[in-house]
């Protein structure tokens, strides 16, 4: 088998880099519609929140049912109770999405790094090829010139 040159093997590292960095784009795409969904999720309570006290503002006015009033006030504390957990849920979304990110930076830069010494090396070795080359047809011309 031949030998592998500095290029080609730079060349495998940087397909395996792009691989990984694929797979961390899946990682964090998913991370990202996670953080979505749960923003939404938060969001769609805290409108759940105002309306409800828009219409209960309406519903108590006149009334001095103490039942009433009480109902609404554990039905408030209970939704308060869900957006306070939804927060720490978008937090967590946001927390796991801020390291993917990081990761799939980190193995952006890899790659790229692996492409740029994949290029120098390619470059160097044609330089060397180059020269190589050169000093054939050096020989050859000497070679024919004096025989």
């Amino acid at each position: 088998m031949a030998k592998q040159t500095k290029s080609q093997r730079l060349a495998l590292l940087v397909r395996l880099a792009s691989s990984r960095e694929a797979q961390m784009s899946e990682v964090l795409a998913a991370a990202r519609e996670q953080l979505s969904a749960n923003q939404q999720q938060l969001d769609s309570l805290i409108d759940y929140e105002k309306s409800y006290y828009a219409s209960m503002k309406g519903s108590l006015q006149g009334q001095s049912n103490i039942y009433h009033i009480q109902s609404y006030q554990r039905f408030l504390s209970q939704l308060e109770d869900a957006i306070a957990q939804q927060k720490a849920v978008v937090e967590q979304s946001q927390k796991v999405f801020d390291e993917q990110r990081t990761l799939w930076v980190q193995v952006r830069e890899k790659r790229k790094s692996l492409e740029r010494l994949q290029d120098a090396a390619s470059t160097e070795e044609q330089i060397a090829l180059d020269k190589k080359i050169e000093a054939r047809i050096m020989d050859d011309y000497v070679s024919t010139k004096y025989r």
